[in-house]
């Protein structure tokens, strides 16, 4: 099998080296998508192709931009490796904090570029895309609606599935306890164009496990027990009292209704009174009130839950696109990206290569630079609330939340899901501070608002950029930092 290649070089002596080895040399293990002569060339011709895209050779000192800013651009699959390629030996460390699959230094000989394409080919073979489920998976689905020409996938409700519905062919490659993930998948599916969909149905789940198998019930709003009975309340047009109907009988007499303020007898309902309301009184504290806390208790898992922290899920029909019957036909290969949820959120590797670049710049100019931290100190009881499924959404909601605050030419990349750091590009010390208080306040009053007057405790801290310090311990500084605060 061949390996599609990008070429990028703005050397055309190189262009026509590297078109003679794909091309001639090595013609029967490689396959020439495209050549770009500089970084914006490169960056159209990869969005345009990546769902076909092997490998990258790429320079590094292009006219417009460094091969490393490229990478800093792009939206990079895990899949595609990437082959730096340049007459600057001494960038060879940096090229590695990238994953890259190797460093190519000019001018280099047939025998050292086929030592390269073998490391590529033996990469690409222990990830080949029918060896990752979920690639596999979808192509299954997409032979399996071509094969019977299905005008669409759509979800049939069933007491057996879930969450109420399953998916035919689909359903059956996830166990029971992952069958949640269904939706994962096709969405990113959907994204990757082999699939249009349009709405089907829409219900909310557990927020731990996204079980359907919920049982609803009233509650007191003050110590959680569903012990609780109701009456209605009574309004006395005459006198204007309102009052439990248990308060208008005297005791053992149910026969006549009589005010307990005026001592006057209702007969007549819509003459003498009416019934606004109920009441509510809970046997277990003995509190009254009119409006119960609905709860949900998860069947499967155990989990109760205020309604109002449920998740609501929207299930989908879906119909093939020319790419998924390309996919079915084994034209094109199956090859997802976005199906993890925080991809590009969660990425410390990232932010210290951003951090690297920024210390550069120091280097050739003079400016100040921070770089910032915001810890939930109280993250554990934050996802007991909420539940564990529901947080993966909530830090892609807070990390949108900082992205509103900070400027365009700032960074916010999530450490872990309790921790967020920022580069606050070309700001001091007392600026970004100011900032940082600005996103505490608005992360609290978010998550205040959204569960329930939960009281989220934040620790901030900053630092400044250091341009003779490691990436690495400027962070880890910062981090130790942020532990000591109070």
């Amino acid at each position: 099998m061949k390996l599609n290649c990008l070429v990028v070089d703005d050397d055309p002596t190189f262009q026509a080296l590297m078109k003679n080895y794909v091309q001639k040399k090595f013609g029967d293990r490689l396959n020439l998508i495209g050549i770009a002569k500089n970084g914006a060339e490169a960056k159209e011709l990869y969005n345009s192709e990546q769902n076909n895209i092997d490998v990258v050779f790429l320079d590094v000192k292009m006219p417009d931009m460094t091969g490393f800013d490229v990478l800093d651009e792009i939206e990079r699959r895990d899949d595609i490796q990437i082959v730096m390629v340049t007459g600057q030996q001494e960038r060879a460390i940096d090229a590695f904090d990238y994953g890259i699959t190797d460093y190519l230094v000019k001018p280099f000989s047939s025998e050292r570029f086929e030592k390269t394409l073998s490391r590529v080919e033996r990469n690409h073979s222990r990830t080949t895309d029918d060896t990752i489920p979920e690639n596999r998976i979808i192509k299954k689905i997409a032979e399996y609606m071509f094969s019977r020409d299905l005008n669409a996938l759509e979800p049939i409700p069933t007491r057996y599935g879930k969450m109420g519905y399953v998916y035919p062919m689909l359903t059956a490659n996830f166990e029971f306890e992952r069958e949640h993930e269904i939706l994962k998948l096709m969405n990113a599916a959907e994204k990757s164009g082999f699939f249009t969909s349009s709405f089907a149905d829409s219900l909310h789940v557990c927020n731990s496990c996204f079980s359907s198998y919920l049982h609803y019930r009233e509650c007191c709003p003050k110590c959680g027990s569903s012990d609780i009975n109701n009456e209605d309340l009574i309004h006395h047009f005459q006198c204007a009292n309102v009052s439990a109907q248990g308060d208008y009988y005297e005791a053992g007499d149910t026969t006549d209704m009589v005010c307990p303020k005026c001592n006057r007898i209702l007969k007549h309902i819509g003459v003498d009174y009416d019934k606004p309301g109920v009441i509510y009184n809970c046997q277990n504290c003995d509190h009254t009130f009119q409006n119960p806390q609905i709860n949900s208790l998860c069947l499967n898992c155990g989990t109760e839950n205020k309604v109002e922290h449920l998740v609501k899920r929207k299930f989908k029909n879906y119909f093939l696109t020319s790419l998924g019957r390309d996919a079915a036909q084994g034209k094109v290969a199956v090859k997802l990206s976005g199906y993890e949820d925080l991809n590009g959120i969660i990425d410390e590797p990232y932010f210290l290569r951003i951090l690297k670049r920024e210390s550069e710049r120091k280097k050739e100019a003079e400016f100040q630079s921070c770089i910032g931290a915001v810890k939930f100190m109280n993250f554990s009881d934050l996802q007991s609330a909420i539940g564990k499924g529901e947080i993966e959404r909530l830090v892609s909601e807070l990390q949108e939340i900082i992205s509103g605050i900070i400027k365009p030419a700032d960074e916010i990349i999530f450490r872990n899901l309790d921790t967020a750091l920022i580069l606050f590009s070309e700001k001091g010390r007392q600026q970004s501070e100011v900032i940082l208080d600005e996103i505490c306040e608005s992360l609290r009053e978010f998550i205040r608002d959204n569960f329930n007057d939960f009281e989220l405790e934040l620790a901030s801290a900053s630092n400044l950029v250091e341009e003779n310090t490691s990436t690495r311990n400027q962070v880890d500084n910062l981090l130790e930092k942020l532990e000591k605060q109070p």
